[in-house]
């Protein structure tokens, strides 16, 4: 029987001799046969006896009784084996309870991080979740000016910059609303360790992560959910026989829409509409519209004067947009329909729609008998519950009616206002989530990852740095055990083939339909026929960006393209969908650039222009230090100990004995040295780790010839009476 012990929640639970056969851990936080992924150490199904203490830890849960949603929960746990604890900060996962126990399962390690990355109900935090308010601003001419510089982004972390939209751009007149924010990846790196409550490994002395972009590839819109909060459609209910009527001009009449319970129409949730008008909640550009079903006449005989209704839309009391408006000298019947598009509403502004009716003299007079009416009761009614049913309903003064023409109607566009709060937040990758993110650096980096058992920080290792470690390598090879025999060790396994891995393993740029095909992919290469053509490594979640042909010196991410390329049409153009993107900020690629501080001016206004010194950045460039291009930088700078691992692969699955020290302590970016075998190693996995009993541990060769000349480090000493227990088998 091995010497566990299991806590919940700091309260030690009971364990028999089932529940110690069965608590065998296995830890994992480097498998180089998995590089999309990040893995956790876990223990298999394990059975505890369902005793009092046990009925009380865990809620009841097995009785039919359980109280606080225990099942549902993960709890805090913690595996003590030898008096150490080997898996500190676990999470328990309850999966049931069946023949008297209950039946759990143990996740720790990197998976205490990931959790950290989820919102409470499980799901994955976004991007967008991130708390950036700090960093809030309007979006005007002056603000964008300021945040343009070298300096201010160096400064904070984030700024604008000038990138070949699709649109023609003269550098010397930059219109600052096309212009939009770019967050350092540094910047989303700190916040998201700040929120999830670690700490991590100081990424910022590696060059390339420090200089990692995240410039906006699709700006920031209002989302229809959104929008939809905000919209009105209005209708006009009223009572059998009682239509709108009038037999005098009149001046304007506010008109009193009333009706919104039942769809087609829609009452704002997020917008005030009460007394026929509608009170503005948010900055943005709207399409408002009305329109009125009017019969309007003057007596034919004799034809002498005119009469005229007009519909129009007021903000604040002053008309807007184009009103609908007729003037006519006998019966006529039609719809009117006033509009105002695009247009910029503030935070207070109250919009309303008003009818008014003239008479004209004309023809030698005025007109006889002038009329006009609204509401013609057609066969729409209202019933008491709300509903709108057509239906063929004779004349009924208890009834109400409703004309499906009569609509107000007011809808907030996507497009993002100008003088808009800009919240960092909402311009990063709209679906990406944080764990997206993450692994995006890591498999950039090629990292190998590792929570600490005993602290909240991550120990992060890039791929470079790992086989640097080479040097640092510890000697396991006392820890060897090569017994055989019936009551020996299974027996050890030899594969020379490593993973799911292809003889051409690429590492790929999500595809953009505005970016060549394969830009800034690269492979690593490996000699044997026996494997597949082609495989991947990885796809990372942003797409690649190419130099602009226009916009010398400048990237481009096209967000609209010219419907006809003719320099003598005037220019219409299609909106694309580009792709998220990160690119590199330079130390030195700078340019000075002209914007235009007053975009809004009246026409036939002079420009009035602020010159500012700005970076470009970069996404691959032979001529720079490093870049993101896979071929040129990441896998020779970064994968090369998956290609020691790859060159001739052997993949071993031996046994050792490891004390709960060793575990404690182990790092899996520290490869281990074992005489027996005559090579240097990176463990991958221990399985199903025991106290008192020798271990499998998948470990894979990294081939002698692309390594660096080790020196032996630490930890080659082995003490049997470490152990807790007599016997290995």
């Amino acid at each position: 029987m091995t010497d566990n012990q299991l806590y919940v929640e700091g309260e030690l639970l009971d364990l028999d001799d089932a529940s110690h056969e069965s608590f065998y851990p296995t830890f994992q936080a480097n498998d180089r046969s998995k590089p999309e992924s990040i893995q956790s150490s876990f223990t298999p199904e394990v059975s505890l006896p369902g005793s009092q203490r046990n009925h009380r830890l865990l809620g009841q849960a097995g009785t039919g009784q359980e109280t606080a949603g225990t099942p549902y929960r993960r709890l805090q746990a913690s595996l003590v084996c030898g008096g150490i604890e080997v898996l500190p900060f676990a999470i328990l996962i309850l999966k049931g309870y069946r023949g008297g126990r209950y039946h759990v399962q143990l996740v720790g390690g990197n998976k205490r991080w990931i959790e950290a990355l989820n919102r409470p109900d499980g799901k994955p935090k976004l991007l967008s979740e991130l708390d950036l308010s700090r960093y809030n601003h309007e979006w005007t001419p002056a603000n964008i000016i300021a945040r343009l510089s070298y300096d201010y982004f160096e400064q904070h972390g984030y700024g604008y910059e000038v990138y070949d939209r699709g649109k023609e751009v003269d550098l010397d007149t930059i219109d600052p609303y096309s212009l939009y924010p770019s967050i350092s990846a540094r910047l989303v790196w700190e916040q998201l360790l700040l929120e999830s409550g670690f700490a991590a490994t100081d990424l910022t002395t590696e060059p390339i992560f420090n200089q990692l972009n995240i410039p906006t590839a699709k700006p920031y819109s209002f989302s229809e959910d959104f929008r939809e909060a905000r919209g009105l459609v209005a209708g006009w209910r009223y009572q059998d026989g009682r239509m709108f009527r009038r037999y005098s001009e009149f001046g304007p009449v506010v008109w009193f829409w009333n009706y919104v319970d039942q769809a087609p129409y829609q009452n704002p949730t997020e917008a005030d509409f009460s007394n026929h008008q509608y009170t503005v909640s948010t900055l943005g550009f709207y399409s408002l519209s009305a329109s009125l079903e009017v019969v309007l006449s003057c007596a034919p005989s004799p034809a002498r004067g005119e009469v005229s209704a007009k519909v129009a839309i007021q903000v604040n009391g002053n008309q807007v947009g184009t009103p609908g408006e007729i003037r006519v000298g006998n019966y006529t019947k039609t719809t009117l329909v006033a509009k105002a598009e695009r247009i910029l509403l503030q935070p207070g502004d109250v919009v309303r729609v008003i009818f008014q009716g003239d008479e004209w003299q004309t023809f030698g007079g005025w007109p006889t008998n002038p009329f006009w009416q609204v509401g013609t009761s057609r066969p729409f009614i209202v019933m008491s519950d709300g509903r709108i049913v057509d239906a063929p309903i004779p004349y009924n003064p208890n009834l109400f009616r409703i004309d499906i023409v009569n609509q107000f109607r007011i809808e907030l566009l996507a497009e993002w206002p100008r003088g808009g709060i800009i919240s960092l937040s909402d311009w990063l990758p709209a679906e990406m989530t944080q764990l997206e993110f993450v692994k995006c650096i890591f498999q950039l980096l090629n990292a190998t990852v590792q929570t600490d058992l005993y602290s909240p920080t991550i120990y992060i290792s890039t791929g470079e740095r790992v086989l640097a470690n080479v040097g640092r390598a510890l000697d396991w090879s006392a820890k060897l055990d090569r017994s055989t025999g019936a009551e020996g060790l299974p027996e050890r396994e030899t594969e020379y083939r490593f993973g799911d891995y292809a003889q051409r393993n690429e590492l790929r740029w999500k595809e953009d339909d505005t970016v060549a095909k394969g830009y800034g992919d690269g492979a690593i290469l490996i000699e044997d026929e026996s494997l597949p053509a082609v495989g991947a490594l990885a796809e990372l979640p942003f797409s690649a960006s190419q130099p602009s042909q226009a916009l010398g010196g400048f990237l481009k991410i096209l967000g609209y393209k010219r419907r006809d390329p003719n320099p003598a049409v005037a220019a219409e153009y299609d909106t694309l969908n580009p792709l998220p993107r990160l690119v590199l900020r330079p130390d030195n690629l700078l340019f000075n650039i002209g914007v235009v501080t007053n975009p809004d001016r009246p026409p036939n206004t002079p420009a009035q222009v602020t010159r500012v010194t700005t970076a470009a950045s970069y996404f691959a460039s032979a001529a720079a230090p490093f870049d993101l291009s896979a071929e040129r930088t990441i896998l020779p700078r970064f994968w090369g100990d998956l290609k020691a691992i790859l060159k001739g692969a052997r993949h071993l699955k031996e046994y050792f004995r490891l004390t709960p020290r060793d575990i404690a302590e182990l790092d899996f970016a520290i490869p281990i040295w074992c005489a027996p075998l005559g090579d240097y190693f990176l463990v991958s996995a221990v399985r199903e780790y025991s106290s008192n009993q020798s271990v499998q541990c998948e470990i894979v060769r990294l081939h002698p010839t692309l390594i660096p000349p080790p020196t032996l480090g630490t930890g080659q000493e082995f003490y049997s009476d470490e152990f807790f227990g007599p016997e290995f088998w």
